[in-house]
């Protein structure tokens, strides 16, 4: 065991009987369960609420990765150079892959059976300086990982998503502003130029179609039931046991409409499948096999679908770095989002 390990684990009531090495972690064993060492990246004045919705979770009977209090109380441990630790619980188990439908069927009844147990969820007593957490602004990544909003009792509450459809569509018109000044353009912006027409109005669509489907009062219902997501739900983040399946990563929970959740797994699934429309409906009525889908809520879901999100993102990415080398990669994913495009589309019209 390196030296950092051991002054971080000496920081926890228990005693260990092995360690062993993972990929930037420490698997240790005690008592029989096995916990996960970790570098912590995420904020520290949430993590009390993160381990207090796992333990529910836990006493619920899911698998999740709860988090290990220090002797003291605490759950950041930090290393002679101060840099943030956390331990969490490890099921094991195989990771959920994109290429196996089965298992892709088994994330997303494990997803329904989630939100079951995350609605009507208590309220957590905190301190007034975990509320003072500032909102953040993303600029990549999804867009369900936006501005943030806490409630009167710090939790997170992802901004409304028309909010956001609206700021990236003022984004995708800053880029075709852009791009009509320059002159001399590299084949990547030739691309974006001849594709994006199409794709704006892709997104133009999608706002209309999530303005109209309920999805206003279906976020009002969220917060009033406190209805919480997992917030980055997708096949990275599901392990499957033999008989059950263990939920990672719940760093970006927040209160918001649960369609979301499944919104994300489908898409990052079905990405992965050149947007398999029969993976798509059995992703779906896997779900709602177990938490039926309302009519909102469906319509909730197509808005989200039609939105080019993959497309957004390479242009935001762009737009925000160094324009005067733009990666081969950057280029091939380009070409990806855009072949994607029409059969996403289709996907999301036959909802």
């Amino acid at each position: 065991m390196n030296d950092w390990g051991k002054s971080v684990l000496g920081q926890y009531e228990m005693g260990f009987e092995s360690v062993r090495r993972g990929k930037g972690v420490l698997l240790v064993e005690s008592g029989g369960e096995t916990f996960c060492l970790q570098p912590f990246r995420g904020s520290e004045k949430r993590v009390g609420e993160e381990a207090w919705l796992l333990g529910i979770l836990e006493s619920k009977g899911h698998l999740v990765d709860g988090i290990v209090r220090k002797a003291e109380g605490e759950y950041i441990a930090r290393n002679e150079y101060q840099d943030p630790f956390i331990l969490k619980r490890w099921h094991g188990g195989e990771e959920c892959v994109s290429t196996d439908e089965g298992k892709l069927i088994r994330g997303a009844r494990k997803l329904a059976k989630l939100h079951l147990d995350m609605v009507n969820m208590p309220e957590m007593e905190v301190e007034k300086n975990e509320l003072e957490e500032e909102n953040t602004l993303s600029e990549k990544g999804d867009f369900l990982n936006g501005k943030e909003d806490l409630t009167s009792q710090g939790t997170r509450v992802i901004n409304d998503c028309l909010d956001l459809f609206e700021r990236h569509n003022r984004e995708l018109r800053k880029v075709q502003t852009y791009l009509k000044r320059r002159k001399q353009k590299t084949s990547f912006e030739e691309m974006v130029v001849n594709s994006l027409p199409t794709h704006m109005e892709q997104a133009e669509r999608a706002a209309k179609a999530l303005k109209a489907s309920g999805y206003s009062d279906l976020l009002q219902e969220a917060v009033s039931k406190r209805s919480f997501i997992h917030g980055t739900y997708n096949y990275h983040y599901v392990y499957l046991l033999d008989s059950a399946e263990a939920v990672v990563n719940f760093s970006k929970y927040a209160i918001q409409v649960q369609i979301l959740d499944l919104y994300e797994y489908i898409r990052k699934s079905l990405e992965k499948n050149d947007w398999n429309q029969s993976l798509g409906s059995k992703l779906i009525e896997a779900y709602n096999s177990i938490k039926p889908i309302s009519d909102k809520e469906y319509q909730v879901l197509k808005a989200l679908l039609l939105y080019p999100e993959k497309y957004w993102k390479q242009l935001n990415s762009y737009y925000n770095s160094n324009k005067a080398w733009i990666p081969q990669r950057s280029l091939e994913k380009l070409e990806l989002a855009i072949r994607q495009s029409t059969i996403r589309d289709k996907f999301a019209d036959e909802i």
